[in-house]
């Protein structure tokens, strides 16, 4: 009986643990993310891709689609192609499209770690670009991560901002169908709609600094 109260308490007690470490996101990130449901995007001061300034108030005049991601959130790596086929389809409608680059979900997931300056976040944003061969343009948030907790602080979040700036959707979790079908029921269908196997994409895969899988035996001198 006691060995299984300590079992049930480890479970109830790691599971704080779990969203800290990236394992998943939280109701309460959730939550944060859709209570900024038609309100005004916040205005934060961040920069594009060239690290040259930028105001989330310059967002404003067209709709916006935001989504936030990282080199080391699989979920988001997963659904960059989706996502690229919705803006192929509505950006010639005047929607605009940036995905937004935050702090790591997971610190040396994949070889990258955790960016401690500005200029070490941009050159994550240039590799993102290399490794996904994405078309939509990226945004980078400061080094105290002030856009990611201004918008409820989820690791894949995305929002569709409208020309008044007003959060008009908020999820916690991107997702490409969800998405069209949104910009669908604002600006029109697009069809025939662009799938995957139409885009091509020249992705390629991370740089590696060190060696992996099978290395030389090392040759140890018989004098010690």
């Amino acid at each position: 009986m006691v060995l299984s109260l300590f079992w049930v308490l480890l479970v109830i007690d790691s599971t704080p643990l779990l969203a800290q470490l990236g394992g998943r996101t939280s109701g309460a990130q959730f939550s944060q993310v859709t209570r900024l449901l038609n309100t005004t995007l916040p205005t934060v001061n961040v920069c594009d891709a060239l690290g040259k300034p930028l105001s989330t108030a310059s967002l404003r005049g067209s709709y916006t689609v935001l989504v936030f991601g990282c080199l080391t959130w699989p979920p988001f790596l997963r659904n960059v192609p989706s996502l690229e086929t919705v803006a192929i389809d509505y950006a010639p409608r005047g929607v605009k499209f940036y995905y937004i680059y935050k702090a790591l979900a997971h610190p040396e997931s994949n070889g990258y770690i955790q960016p401690f300056t500005l200029a070490e976040r941009l050159l994550h944003v240039q590799e993102a670009k290399r490794t996904l061969g994405s078309g939509i343009e990226w945004i980078c948030d400061n080094m105290n991560n002030e856009l990611k907790a201004a918008l409820g602080g989820a690791p894949n979040s995305e929002f569709i901002i409208n020309p008044a700036g007003k959060i008009i959707r908020a999820r916690g979790w991107s997702n490409a169908t969800i998405l069209r079908a949104d910009l669908e029921s604002l600006v029109g269908k697009v069809t025939p709609a662009t799938v995957v196997a139409d885009l091509k994409m020249k992705s390629t895969a991370p740089q590696r600094s060190t060696a992996t899988g099978v290395v030389p035996r090392m040759q140890i001198s018989s004098v010690m």
